[in-house]
């Protein structure tokens, strides 16, 4: 369900920056694909930076900060 949700791709925007994530919730939306697929699909991350990235886990536990513990390079 989680992936479903447009509201995840507020966790790219460090990554892709705001443009790139509003380009690519239209596409979800228009699509109905989750996240992940289009991601894939445009082969913006590798499946493990994804799997970092969409940690839904990881983004909702109070204090953390994804960014500087993530490195997708």
């Amino acid at each position: 369900m989680v992936h479903r949700s447009v509201g995840i791709i507020t966790a790219l925007v460090p990554y892709i920056g705001y443009e790139g994530a509003t380009e690519l919730a239209k596409e979800v939306m228009k699509s109905g694909k989750t996240v992940p697929e289009i991601i894939s699909e445009k082969g913006i991350f590798t499946p493990e930076e994804m799997k970092k990235v969409l940690c839904a886990k990881t983004m909702t536990k109070p204090g953390s900060s994804r960014v500087k513990k993530i490195s997708i390079a």
